[in-house]
């Protein structure tokens, strides 16, 4: 019923798309797209259901959509093909009608538009659309895009599935989703005569979706014999201030390039804590990454209570009967004991004898140091001093017992990585996953640099190795449009290496950029913000840019959380920064324990999160999930929910400026105009790159742009 009387008239639930199923199907330059669009009436009366869907900008549609059609229950539905004016107009009308924001979503695009009259109480349809478009080229890659917020208004929430094919002549690579997780399927080949053609399959799988971004899928296709491949996706939402790229950079898969052989010691914890549960799955990992040994390689095995007991003396080759009797040895290991961290990567470390080939440690741990050395800054100068030959250090925290502020320093002074696994996430599942993108070196010690674009603030700030098969994202921002070219140098075994690619970084992207890139960079470098506090101390700079980037982009941490708070104004950066800088204080000093093993976790989760945050999860400091709803990302912009009314946090401008809500003023494309002195200044000079200085130069909010009529904008 109506909030406003009690007597009011109960609301009529409306039709709702309850599951979305897309075949995409790219055979060249041509994308074939079949979609259907299952919708529920739940409702005790008969209603319409209206199907707006988005054709994308220019031309009215033609030359970019063809073979255009729609089927309801199988039987083909009547509808209208909008040109982009027509369809400016109508968006126009229905939003000031309807009052309702989401319409205006896909504003100044060509649409098809349906309507299914008189769905029966209860009842279910299936909406079919099928029509045929192109490939889109952009600098630096190729996009596939189905518009999945055409749905978000009617959205259940609902299921949506994404089976795609991408067939070329040559092998797809560097596929990435900057707005969702993709699962790529084993690539085939099939023969047309004598040419050889390339599929790439993929799926996307959202069990209950609002909706809420549009689904893209970039791609480039790789030559034969090539080592690496790199795709790279840039935008200038704001042609007055720098720009925001991201660049995905590829290894070859593992079946395609021989890789590089390896030396891996895996280091497991054996002590009393490790009972039960958590030591089965432990051996169960552990005999999952030796299977995944190649000829090549050589290894060892280490396990470790308060002593150190190694499987061989020195590393041995992974033959049958060797591996037999290393699964016989991982089965054997049982949970006692103290926990002597120092001993057993010492251990370790002095099975390495030279730098020829890859060097590697495989650490899980879930406990703190008990035995030998315990003071956490010693044992990692002693780690430092006994790791003479360039041992790559991958650590993981099982569940909350461990130190996370140790695991990170021990993984980032000895060149690895650290990864946590919670309670609930089954150690068989993850670190076998995690490994197995580290099993194929291709480039050790990768620098990546650029020539032109100004480029600066770049994340992650060391590239290290890259792997066969695995994808790394690297996003920074341009002061610069136009030409720039970026190199990766590095060496397979001692044989130094360069690869080089040309791109073009855009010069105003503001009329179709949804702040895609510009999100996953800030999520990113709020990531790498908190670890830079966790593990060196928090600095006026770093607090300051954690509340800008917030703020801005809507990316949350449980530093900032209060920024969601209905009392908080999101203008008041002073106060803002106080407020952070006391749960700063308050949080960032734990190292172990459930909170201290949840602030580490969060922190990789942001730095390695590679898709668009569309709203804010972490691990509480009670190691509960943590989910604020009131911030949501639409279109690229950051809302806050501040009573009835939300908040675009980005908003500024010289004075208040009063429109009405739907207007013509209201519809009419914008820019931001820059304030008065000290109001939304312009960037300062990018410094020179490779700087380790975090400073923000992001601009925040500090005037405010206003929306009359808020009543209509609730919810």
């Amino acid at each position: 019923a109506d909030a406003e009387g009690a007597h009011a008239t109960p609301r009529v639930p409306p039709p709702r798309v309850t599951e979305v199923a897309a075949r995409l199907v790219a055979s060249g330059p041509v994308l074939r797209v079949q979609l259907a669009v299952e919708v529920a009436n739940p409702a005790e009366v008969a209603q319409d259901f209206e199907l707006l869907f988005p054709l994308g900008r220019g031309g009215g549609g033609t030359g970019v959509v063809s073979d255009l059609a729609v089927r309801l229950d199988g039987r083909e539905l009547q509808g209208e093909h909008l040109s982009a004016e027509r369809a400016r107009e109508a968006f126009a009308r229905m939003a000031s009608e309807r009052r309702d924001p989401t319409l205006l979503e896909h504003y100044g695009e060509a649409v098809y538009r349906a309507r299914v009259a008189g769905m029966a109480p209860g009842s279910t349809r299936e909406l079919e659309l099928a029509y045929t478009g192109l490939v889109e080229t952009r600098e630096g890659g190729l996009r596939l895009h189905l518009p999945l917020t055409a749905f978000r208004r009617s959205a259940g929430p609902a299921r949506v599935v994404i089976d795609g094919e991408i067939r070329s002549e040559r092998p797809a690579s560097a596929l990435y989703s900057p707005t969702h997780d993709v699962v790529e399927g084993r690539p085939f080949v099939t023969w047309e005569g004598a040419t050889p053609h390339q599929h790439q399959p993929f799926r996307v799988e959202v069990p209950a979706s609002a909706c809420d971004a549009d689904f893209e899928v970039f791609y480039s296709t790789r030559a034969d014999g090539q080592l690496l491949d790199v795709t790279l996706l840039s935008e200038r939402p704001d042609p007055g201030e720098d720009g925001y790229f991201l660049a995905v950079l590829h290894g070859a898969p593992d079946d395609t390039i021989v890789p590089e052989a390896k030396n891996v010691v895996f280091v497991v914890d054996r002590s009393g804590s490790m009972k039960d549960v958590k030591i089965a799955q432990a051996r169960d990992a552990l005999a999952f990454m030796l299977s995944r040994l190649r000829p090549e390689d050589r290894f060892n095995v280490v396990s470790y209570s308060k002593d150190v007991r190694l499987f061989a003396e020195t590393l041995v080759a992974p033959t049958p009967g060797v591996l037999a009797d290393a699964q016989g040895f991982v089965a054997g290991i049982e949970a006692e004991g103290g926990t002597n961290i120092a001993q057993a990567l010492e251990a370790a470390l002095a099975q390495f004898a030279d730098t020829s080939l890859v060097n590697q440690i495989v650490f899980l741990t879930d406990g703190l140091p008990t035995e030998g050395e315990k003071d956490t800054s010693r044992l990692c100068a002693l780690v430092r001093e006994a790791n003479r030959h360039r041992a790559r250090l991958i650590a993981f925290g099982l569940g909350f017992d461990v130190n996370g502020v140790l695991l990170d320093r021990l993984a980032e002074e000895n060149r690895g990585m650290s990864e946590y696994v919670l309670p609930d996430q089954p150690i068989e599942e993850r670190v076998p996953g995690f490994y197995s993108r580290m099993q194929a070196p291709l480039l050790l010690d990768a620098q990546v640099t650029f020539e032109g674009g100004g480029v600066h603030d770049v994340f992650p700030r060391a590239v290290g190795d890259l792997y066969g098969g695995h994808k790394l994202v690297l996003t920074g921002r341009y002061s610069t449009p136009g030409p720039v070219r970026l190199k990766i140098a590095g060496r397979r075994g001692l044989e130094a290496q360069e690869h080089a690619f040309d791109f073009r970084l855009a010069a105003d992207t503001s009329g179709t950029a949804r702040d895609v890139v510009a999100r996953i960079w800030a999520a990113k470098k709020i990531g790498f913000l908190v670890d830079e506090i966790r593990l060196d101390g928090e600095t006026p700079e770093r607090i300051e840019a954690i509340v800008r980037l917030g703020t801005r982009f809507g990316v949350l941490t449980e530093y900032t959380a209060f920024l969601a708070d209905e009392a908080t104004d999101l203008y008041a950066f002073g106060a803002n920064v106080e407020a952070c800088t006391a749960e700063v204080g308050k949080s960032a000093g734990v190292a172990a324990g459930t909170h201290g093993v949840a602030q580490a976790s969060n922190s990789k989760s942001l730095q390695r999160g590679d898709q668009a945050i569309t709203c804010n999860t972490w691990v509480g400091a009670d190691g509960r999930t943590v989910t604020i709803a009131n911030v949501q990302c639409i279109a690229g912009k950051a809302f806050f929910r501040k009573g009835g009314t939300w908040l675009q946090s980005d908003l500024a401008g010289e004075v208040d400026a009063e429109v009405a809500l739907y207007s013509p003023e209201r519809l009419a494309p914008r820019h931001r105009t820059p304030g008065p002195a000290g109001v939304n200044p312009q960037p300062e000079p990018p410094p020179a790159q490779g700087a380790a200085s975090s400073a923000a130069r992001d601009t925040v909010p500090s005037a405010r742009a206003r929306c009359i009529n808020t009543a209509a904008a609730r919810g």
